[in-house]
């Protein structure tokens, strides 16, 4: 059931993912338009097993979308 669940969670970063990819994309050349960049984490779930507390990757979810600050050149037109 762990391997399904972490198979979730990452198809759903990913999916989140290529959608950012998308909006980039679709906003190249939008005047003033930053790009977006997704930050992943990994979840991680605490299990006891013989009397040692262990951690497991459990899948991967997006922390948060960053919009990135980009160079701009003045060509002096």
């Amino acid at each position: 059931m762990r391997a399904l669940y972490a198979a979730a969670t990452g198809m759903a970063a990913q999916e989140l993912n290529v959608q950012v990819i998308s909006n980039n994309i679709a906003n190249l050349r939008t005047t003033g338009y930053k790009r977006q960049q997704p930050h992943f984490q990994v979840l991680v779930e605490q299990i006891l097993e013989m009397r040692l507390l262990a951690l497991v990757a459990c899948g991967a979810q997006v922390r948060d979308v960053v919009r990135d600050d980009l160079d701009v050149e003045f060509l002096g037109r």
